[in-house]
């Protein structure tokens, strides 16, 4: 597929503004939005979440085999495949694998790769370019899906079906209904890519310090104690700079927590508070204090021994870490 799957799938940024009767509209007035939610996925490309957008029933958007002219907002760089009567797509896309047969583009409702897809360092480049690695920044073929995958995480034991290597399979509207919505209505960028040939945390640093300071491995995320600091700084470090307050809120882990404490209170930046709250404070609870201007909302990272969502952190403390030394992390 054209991006490798560990391209983070998504940045979605959702502004809202003041909840009225009727539906709002973008007039330009940035200082109408109160809240911006960050959500940043990873371990899926456009392709496998969106490949077959432009294929899909109602849809807005079409693509072109000549490629989408830069004034075209409703073409989508997606797949190249026809639609048969029953809705069946047949794809044009395709990997060589490492028998010398061709895999073609294939959809896969499946919700989860097993085992994992290769994204190391290593394996991410010579996904993008499998005989020259080391130029995939400046030319990124997309060849080496398949091979890579099958001599590593998905190792191929023998004969293989057209469904088996998943890093070529797809997903359609059928299977993730919420997420063509999403695209059918609000703006999608095709266009999009990561800022490394990496894994988690190379990305994720450049999310958060926009530089993975040389680090290359997802085992580099531990920082060391206080947190990475990167001689730029961070974003969290410029929404304080300038009186915004933000959230970072966790399943398993905030991604900050490689930048700034994340131990037992009080050794925590009050700023990294569990998931559950997010929704409460979204929904407007009484009990809870309003949400920030800011708030990023992390996945699960799947770090073993760690209570997902932070339940022993109460929401007792919540009020108490927002009352004293955070209070500024709630301010409308």
């Amino acid at each position: 597929m054209k991006l490798y799957r560990l391209f983070l799938a998504a940045l979605v940024v959702i502004a809202v503004a003041a909840l009225t009767a009727e539906q709002a509209f973008a007039n330009g007035d940035i200082k109408k939005v109160k809240h911006i939610i960050i959500v940043m996925q990873e371990n899926h490309s456009f392709d496998n979440y969106f490949g077959a957008l432009a294929y899909a029933p109602g849809t807005p958007y079409h693509t072109s085999s000549t490629g989408c002219s830069k004034n075209d907002h409703n073409c989508v760089d997606g797949l190249t495949c026809s639609v048969d009567a029953a809705g069946k797509l047949t794809c044009l896309n395709t990997n060589l694998d490492d028998d010398g047969s061709t895999v073609f583009a294939f959809h896969d409702g499946r919700r989860c790769a097993a085992p994992d897809l290769d994204h190391s360092w290593l394996g991410t480049h010579k996904q993008a370019n499998f005989l020259n690695p080391n130029g995939a920044p400046g030319e990124t073929l997309s060849d080496g899906f398949v091979r890579v995958n099958d001599a590593t995480e998905q190792v191929d034991h023998g004969v293989e079906n057209a469904t088996e290597d998943q890093t070529m399979g797809f997903y359609t509207q059928d299977d993730i209904p919420f997420y063509y919505n999403l695209a059918a209505n609000f703006a999608i960028n095709d266009r999009y890519f990561s800022s490394a040939l990496g894994g988690t945390f190379s990305n994720r640093a450049y999310f958060v310090a926009a530089t993975s300071f040389g680090h290359l491995s997802t085992f580099d995320q531990f920082p060391p104690p206080g947190g990475y600091k990167p001689i730029t700084g961070t974003i969290f470090d410029l929404l304080d700079k300038n009186g915004i307050s933000w959230g970072d809120y966790f399943q398993d882990a905030p991604q900050g927590a490689s930048f700034r404490p994340f131990g037992a209170p009080p050794n925590i930046d009050p700023h990294f508070i569990p998931l559950q709250f997010f929704f409460g404070q979204a929904a407007g609870s009484p009990q809870l204090p309003p949400l920030p201007q800011v708030a990023f909302v992390d996945p699960n990272f799947g770090l073993p021994g760690v209570p997902n969502g932070g339940s022993k952190m109460k929401m007792t403390s919540i009020r108490r870490r927002t009352s004293r030394g955070g209070r500024h992390l709630f301010r409308r």
